[in-house]
């Protein structure tokens, strides 16, 4: 697979398409995008294709060079530190700045958020868990505008959603069966752990609030007794 979605005619096609597309519905609407591409070297042709038809300061590769890679010279402009890399991001979620699309591979398929971010350009297989993080990173909401997030499938990852999101049902059920346990036991734990601090007003914080809490936990005896119960909060 890896040969033929690296084919270069097909490559200049997709990118093509993504440039189009972009330029004439996400971008007019002051949102970003994002390429997800089948592995870091296709992170580096997709980068030079989108360069012939957008500014290169449009778009930029955000991927994690380790092993082989850092002796690679095409990747070493793209070995950021974890500060220099959360300074492209934030120029990212910036709607005046020119940076407009982000090529990844891995990172930031899970966890990031970037309200701006709309439009999903897919190149990659993905199924179950990984695609639904992967995709809901187009569904923050921005704005009166934007009222969904976007996905452009290049690959037929859609072409079956049932199989792309096979999930265990079961499991599922397991989770969420779970979870309105825990619900419903939070109220009371959160309630036996604020009983050590009467007198405390919760709007103070900081360090001035700390030292509040810490007068109500006198003796060792007392401390012993929260920390279990605060255990037991924390574990749910």
């Amino acid at each position: 697979m890896a040969v033929l979605v690296k084919v270069p005619d097909r490559i200049e096609k997709i990118c093509a398409d993504i440039a189009t597309h972009f330029q004439e519905k996400i971008r007019p609407n002051g949102f970003k995008a994002m390429v997800v591409t089948f592995d870091q070297e296709s992170c580096l042709l997709y980068k030079a294709q989108l360069d012939r038809y957008l500014p290169s300061e449009a778009s930029d590769i955000v991927i994690s060079v380790s092993g082989k890679e850092r002796e690679d010279k095409r990747y070493r402009p793209l070995k950021r530190d974890r500060e220099a890399e959360e300074k492209l991001l934030d120029r990212f979620r910036d709607p005046n700045d020119p940076l407009q699309i982000l090529v990844v591979t891995a990172k930031l398929l899970t966890g990031f958020d970037a309200p701006i971010l709309q439009a999903m350009y897919l190149d990659k297989p993905m199924r179950d868990h990984t695609l639904l993080q992967a995709i809901t990173r187009t569904n923050r909401t921005y704005g009166s505008m934007k009222t969904h997030g976007l996905i452009v499938d290049y690959l037929g990852i859609f072409d079956d959603v049932a199989k792309s999101l096979e999930f265990d049902e079961e499991g599922f059920r397991r989770v969420v069966s779970n979870i309105v346990g825990l619900k419903a036991k939070f109220p009371e734990a959160m309630q036996k752990c604020l009983a050590y601090f009467p007198t405390v007003d919760l709007s103070i914080s900081g360090y001035e609030g700390l030292i509040l809490a810490q007068e109500c936990l006198p003796n060792n005896d007392v401390r012993d007794a929260f920390a279990a119960d605060y255990s037991d909060l924390a574990g749910l």
